[in-house]
């Protein structure tokens, strides 16, 4: 299972408009899985979710606010048969503990983008939101536990906080 950084408001799953043909899925999810290099970066989930708060945080962490944060949870056993590799790199969120599981989709061209969302689509994903609260909530935690050193957020999310 990987978790991506989306806008919950691209991916409601109930709306299947009638003028999608088939297999066919709307366009504003592409909007979410912008590439650089061919890549698109994903985080690895324990098998039991284990990890799920530390990656929430180490992501809501990289931003300049403590806004909500919207993200998707899915399958990627299956990602092999579309021709999608994943390689291990390092994140670059402010959570050394998080970086470890930073994941890039690789080999990616136009036709595997809409295979992708194909694939999460036939999961019936939801997106979910963490909320402001829990977020500052859980920068606060990581702030006060060390697993995050104030100095390697962003002076704007410092202020934000109230740490400055």
């Amino acid at each position: 299972m990987v978790l991506r950084g989306v806008r919950q408001a691209r991916w409601y799953m109930e709306y299947r408009a009638p003028w999608l043909d088939g297999e066919d899925v709307p366009a504003d999810p592409l909007g979410d899985l912008r590439t650089s290099s061919n890549c698109i970066s994903v985080w690895e989930l324990e098998t039991d979710l284990s990890n799920l708060e530390l990656l929430i945080t180490a992501n809501a962490a990289a931003r300049d606010k403590p806004d909500p944060f919207d993200y998707l949870i899915f399958d990627d056993s299956c990602l092999g048969d579309l021709g999608i590799g994943i390689a291990q790199t390092e994140g670059k969120t402010p959570c050394p503990e998080a970086n470890i599981y930073h994941r890039d989709l690789t080999d990616l061209t136009g036709l595997k983008l809409v295979r992708l969302i194909r694939l999460i689509w036939s999961q019936d994903v939801e997106a979910k939101r963490e909320g402001r609260k829990n977020v500052e909530s859980k920068l606060s935690q990581a702030l006060a536990s060390g697993s995050i050193a104030a100095d390697n957020l962003s002076a704007s999310m410092r202020r934000n906080l109230g740490i400055e």
